[in-house]
């Protein structure tokens, strides 16, 4: 999980320092694309992530555990940075802009990046049984857990 904390950091400094990226106007123009497409992303996310749940109860059927795995730790570890990314970026557009990500995002396209988690975690658990699911579950979890109540307390404060 390190390694998703120094891609955001990496990106966001890059894009911030390096580039000269103004990053509210990103963020503004990012809310209001979600804001307009957000049934048509919410739509096509669903499917692929039914076809995430589909080709992996297939490759288990099939005993194809090699596909199975592939398939399993690429959708983890993209929802992993996806949460990462998410979680960080909401804090920081927090204490900055005085801006709730999560809020803004809505329910439906903040727990996207939750079920794509929960559809890997259902191809590791097919590919073996005895896959520690508890440990990473609890970790990617707590990411956006501890983005929300740093949030929360800080909007009391």
């Amino acid at each position: 999980m390190l390694k998703d904390f120094a891609i955001f950091a990496l990106v966001w400094l890059g894009a911030r320092f390096a580039w000269g990226v103004d990053l509210d106007a990103f963020h503004a123009e990012m809310f209001r694309l979600v804001a307009e497409g957000q049934g048509s992303l919410l739509g096509s996310a669903l499917i692929v992530i039914g076809a995430l749940l589909l080709i992996s109860y297939l490759c288990g059927t099939l005993r194809w555990y090699g596909p199975l795995y592939l398939l399993s730790r690429v959708t983890f570890e993209l929802s992993q940075l996806a949460l990462v990314c998410i979680s960080c970026d909401a804090v920081i557009l927090w204490f900055v802009n005085d801006i709730n990500l999560w809020g803004q995002l809505g329910p439906l396209v903040a727990s996207l990046p939750f079920l794509t988690f929960g559809a890997s975690c259902y191809g590791f658990w097919m590919y073996d049984f005895n896959y520690p699911l508890q440990e990473r579950i609890l970790r990617n979890l707590a990411v956006p857990l501890l983005s929300g109540l740093i949030i929360g307390v800080a909007s009391f404060l």
